[in-house]
C-alpha cells in the first residue's frame, strides 16, 4: 500500500513539475508576474449582496460573497489596485459601509458603487523569467459590506470634522442602539443629526430601540467651516473668502472669463472642487453644502477672472476707477451695469473691460436669472483650519480612493494621479 501511495505521488509531482516547465517556457519574457486576489462578503448573511468588477457596469451579478483575481498588465505595475464594489441590500435593509475584519467600519460612505483597492503581496519573478503565479492561500484584501436597520452618515465635506460611533453596527429591529457624535477639534462641535424624514435631533449621545431602516446624519459645526443650505432644486450665492477653500456636496464655483459673455448673457466656468482665497465666485449648490478654510501658502488667483472679491469689510463702486471698464452688481437674479452702490463683505461684483465690447445694461447668467434663496450663510471666522484628509474627486465626492487617472484632491491637496 505505502509503495503504491509512493507511486502515485511521485506521477502527481512529475506532472506537476511539466506543468511548471510548461508555464516557464510559455510565459518567458512575458511582464505579466502577479495577481491581485479581492475577496468580497456581505454581513450578515442574507441581508444583502456585493459584486465587485474591474470596470463599471450597469448590471452588476450580486451574490452573497466573491472572489476577483486580476493579472497584472506590466512588471513594474503598482502593488496598488482599483476596483469597483456594488452593494444591494435585502428589503428593509440599509448598507452601513465597509469593513476589513467583519467588525469594524472603515468607510460609512455610501457611494455605489464605490472604488476600492487591494495591495498585491505575491511575485512570480524567479532566476530572471517571468512565472505566473499560483494564488496564495489567503486572498491580498478582504472586504465585507456591512447591512443594518440604522445606518450613520456624514454631511459631505464634514467628515473630517468628527467622527460616529454606533454601538453595534449590525444591528436589526428590536436592539438599543447608541449613537454617538464626537468632534474631531477644539474649535469644532457636535450640531445636530437629521433622520431620513429632515428631522432634527439634538441629543447626543442618541439612544433608542430599532424599529425601521433609518439613517441618521452627523451635521458638525466648526469655527473655520460655513454651511450653506440652497434649494434642492439648485441655487447661487455670490461668495469671496480671505482664506482658501473647499467645497463639499453638490457644490461647485463658477467664474466669469472675458471670453464668455455675449449677447447679454453670461455662460459660467466651473472652477470644481476649491476655491482660491480674495476670488470672487458664484457658488451653485443643491441641498446642504460645506466649505472648509484653510490657509493657503501657495495662494493664487485666475486672472481671466472678471468677478471681483468685495473684501471682508464690503466696497462700495463710487469709490472705484470705472477707466476702460464698467461694473455689474446683483439684482433681482441677475447682474446689472451700475456706477454706485454698496457690495456687502464676502461678496463680489463684475468688471467688465470695455475691450470685451458689452453694452447690454442686464447680463442674464446662463440664459436665465439666478435662485438667491439661500439660508444659513455666515462669514469666515478666522481659526486654525483643521486638516482635511482623504481622497476627493473634483466634484467633492469622497474616495477610497482615486479610480482612473486624473486630478483628485488628496489630504487637502490637488494631485494629479495617473495608475502605472
Amino acid at each position: 500500500m505505502g509503495i503504491f501511495t509512493c507511486k502515485k505521488m511521485g506521477k502527481r509531482l512529475c506532472a506537476l513539475a511539466m506543468l511548471l516547465c510548461a508555464a516557464a517556457s510559455s510565459f518567458a519574457g512575458s511582464s505579466s508576474y502577479h495577481y491581485y486576489w479581492i475577496k468580497m462578503a456581505a454581513l450578515p448573511s442574507g441581508k444583502g449582496l456585493v459584486y465587485a468588477d474591474t470596470v463599471q457596469t450597469e448590471n452588476p451579478a450580486y451574490q452573497e460573497s466573491q472572489d476577483l483575481k486580476v493579472m497584472a498588465y506590466t512588471i513594474d505595475q503598482s502593488p496598488l489596485y482599483y476596483f469597483n464594489a456594488y452593494v444591494q441590500p435585502a428589503e428593509g435593509y440599509l448598507f452601513a459601509g465597509w469593513s476589513a475584519d467583519g467588525a469594524t467600519l472603515t468607510t460609512t460612505d455610501g457611494t455605489n458603487p464605490a472604488s476600492l483597492s487591494v495591495r498585491a503581496k505575491t511575485e512570480g519573478r524567479q532566476e530572471g523569467l517571468d512565472l505566473p503565479v499560483y494564488y496564495p492561500l489567503e486572498p491580498d484584501s478582504t472586504y465585507y459590506a456591512m447591512f443594518a436597520r440604522v445606518v450613520t452618515r456624514y454631511v459631505p465635506g464634514e467628515e473630517d470634522l468628527g467622527t460616529v460611533e454606533v454601538s453595534k453596527v449590525l444591528n436589526d429591529v428590536g436592539d438599543e442602539l447608541t449613537l454617538t457624535a464626537k468632534p474631531k477639534y477644539d474649535n469644532c462641535r457636535f450640531a445636530y443629526w437629521t433622520n431620513s424624514a429632515g428631522e432634527k435631533i439634538e441629543e447626543n449621545p442618541l439612544t433608542f430601540t430599532v424599529a425601521d431602516a433609518e439613517t441618521y446624519v452627523a451635521h458638525f459645526d466648526c469655527d473655520s467651516a460655513s454651511r450653506f443650505s440652497f434649494p434642492e432644486e439648485g441655487g447661487y450665492v455670490l461668495f469671496s473668502s480671505p482664506r482658501a477653500a473647499y467645497l463639499a456636496g453638490n457644490m461647485w464655483g463658477c467664474m466669469v472669463e472675458p471670453d464668455s459673455v455675449s449677447d447679454g448673457n453670461v455662460n459660467l466656468t466651473r472652477n470644481g472642487f476649491s476655491v482660491n482665497a480674495n476670488q470672487g465666485y458664484l457658488l451653485y449648490g443643491e441641498g446642504e453644502c460645506t466649505i472648509t478654510y484653510y490657509d493657503d501658502p501657495y495662494e493664487s488667483f485666475y486672472n481671466t477672472d472678471l468677478l471681483i472679491a468685495s473684501g471682508v469689510n464690503g466696497v462700495s463702486l463710487d469709490t472705484l476707477s470705472t477707466e476702460g471698464k464698467s461694473y455689474y452688481i446683483l439684482k433681482d437674479g441677475q447682474f446689472v451695469r451700475a456706477t454706485e452702490g454698496f457690495v456687502e463683505p464676502n461678496s463680489a461684483y463684475l468688471a467688465m473691460p470695455d475691450s470685451c465690447g458689452v453694452t447690454a445694461e442686464t447680463l442674464t447668467i446662463d440664459g436665465g436669472s439666478i435662485v438667491m434663496d439661500i439660508n444659513g450663510v455666515k462669514a469666515d471666522v478666522p481659526a486654525a483650519s483643521p486638516r482635511v484628509s482623504g481622497v476627493y474627486d473634483l466634484a467633492g465626492r469622497r474616495l477610497v480612493a482615486p479610480d482612473r487617472n486624473g486630478i483628485y484632491i488628496i489630504d487637502g491637496k490637488k494631485v494629479l494621479y495617473r495608475k502605472n
